[in-house]
């Protein structure tokens, strides 16, 4: 019974995510589906202007709704915020905290990740 409980314990810590390049362009999503608090819930991922890997839920804060609806093109590389599609929101990279837009002060639920030889992991 240990063992059984231990896999399902490990299988919560690290899921597999998506298989990306190594020469994936700088922010271009990837989409992906996760077991996240008990749910299966969309994600997407990217690469950032620093070259680190960053995925989060792809639901915005203020209207629950994927971050890229209205344009794949969320990840503004010239101040390294994300931006919601829809309405505009942006949100900081390090923590999701929303630093602009009408969902001020609530986050995105960030995943920590990490890439290994083209696969992407989370690493809750």
């Amino acid at each position: 019974m240990y063992k059984g409980c231990l896999i399902i314990y490990f299988h919560k810590m690290s899921q597999l995510l998506c298989v990306t390049p190594a020469d994936s362009p700088i922010g271009e999503i990837h989409h992906f589906e996760i077991l996240w608090k008990g749910m299966k819930m969309p994600g997407l991922a990217f690469l950032d202007r620093q070259g680190s890997w960053f995925a989060c839920i792809n639901r915005c804060k203020h209207w629950a709704e994927a971050l890229d609806t209205e344009s794949p093109a969320i990840y503004a590389t010239g101040t390294g915020l994300v931006v919601c599609s829809i309405h505009g929101a942006k949100f900081r990279l390090e923590d999701g905290l929303c630093v602009t837009g009408p969902c001020h002060g609530s986050a995105l639920d960030v995943i920590p990740v990490e890439w290994r030889e083209g696969e992407l992991w989370s690493i809750k």
